[in-house]
């Protein structure tokens, strides 16, 4: 990926979470397509976002964000989702 798109996903990100005061980092690895389709309907119904984000891109947008996110950290691994915005 080049660096110009790089940033410009940066500040996109950093755009759509600014205001957001809380996250949950979830891994998704072991769910089937079922459970899957039926927790994002169910988490879209009580207007909670998910957004799959490339993990080094989610580590550099919350740390410019304030949050401690550290390069080893287990949160992470693997195919991660971000889920936000229910106020």
């Amino acid at each position: 990926m080049s660096k110009h798109v790089k940033n410009m996903q940066i500040a996109a990100l950093k755009h759509e979470f600014g205001t957001t005061r809380d996250f949950v980092v979830m891994s998704i690895n072991k769910l089937d397509n079922e459970a899957n389709g039926s927790l994002r309907t169910s988490l879209r119904k009580k207007n909670i976002k998910l957004r799959v984000v490339k993990n080094s891109l989610a580590r550099k947008v919350l740390v410019d964000l304030g949050l401690n996110v550290t390069r080893e950290s287990p949160l992470f691994a693997g195919m991660t989702i971000l889920a936000y915005g229910a106020s």
